[in-house]
């Protein structure tokens, strides 16, 4: 009836505010402006970034290349870095890894059944470690400490937690846990974003992923609308 119509209405209007702020809006106002600019140079910079890490998952792993999805999540949590927060307690790196997600990644690393065996975790992160740790620069990387969680929150962040390399590997190995396959349009990535990493209860919304994708990527992001299908998390 149109009484459920107008709160459907109300609704919808609401998802594209930001801070009280009509996103497009926004984003409209921004298009000729060096900040704009900046944040699409910053969702380019991120392009060999996802595919190094797409290779190096490939390479050891057989893993599907969904780097692109997770740039996109980069740039709903955080616009590409541009929003990152590197004090923050609560979230981590350019996807903004919660300490709850951390957690579990630190508990598959640590799991031994009954009969003494290893979590398949275990190899992989320790596989990703030696990776890294043969990149100068990063002898000392350690998938398991780029941070201490006290009471729920992050503490005494590694040098590496902002770092975005770190973080997509880190958000990878994160999504091998999901067997779900990622769309290749972006509404269905919207999609999945919000089940599996901000999930149903979280803040975000869909149109805004859509958005920031739309305004700072669609020139030169790789996805095609032939192809409804990117590959698997697993």
């Amino acid at each position: 009836n149109m009484t459920i119509l107008r709160h459907i209405s109300a609704i919808l209007a609401l998802i594209v505010m930001v801070n009280g702020q009509d996103w497009r809006k926004m984003a409209g106002k921004w298009k000729n402006t060096e900040e704009f600019a900046n944040i699409q140079n910053m969702a380019n910079n991120l392009a060999p970034i996802a595919a190094e890490m797409d290779n190096v998952y490939g390479d050891l792993f057989n893993s599907s290349a969904v780097g692109d999805f997770i740039t996109n999540i980069a740039g709903q949590e955080t616009l590409y870095g541009h929003l990152l927060n590197k004090d923050a307690t609560h979230s981590m790196g350019l996807t903004q890894i919660d300490p709850i997600k951390y957690q579990d990644l630190l508990n598959d690393y640590n799991y031994i059944d009954d009969q003494g065996n290893r979590s398949t975790y275990y190899d992989r992160i320790n596989q990703i470690n030696a990776y890294m740790q043969s990149k100068p620069g990063y002898e000392d990387w350690d998938m398991t400490k780029l941070a201490t969680i006290t009471d729920g929150k992050y503490s005494d962040m590694s040098k590496y937690a902002s770092d975005p390399l770190t973080n997509f590997m880190t958000t990878r190995m994160m999504l091998m846990k999901d067997p779900r396959q990622v769309p290749s349009n972006i509404v269905g990535q919207a999609g999945l974003w919000k089940q599996i990493w901000n999930t149903l209860s979280g803040a975000g919304n869909m149109t805004q992923f859509a958005d920031k994708y739309n305004n700072f990527r669609a020139v030169d992001a790789t996805m095609s609308n032939a192809n409804p299908l990117q590959g698997t998390l697993k």
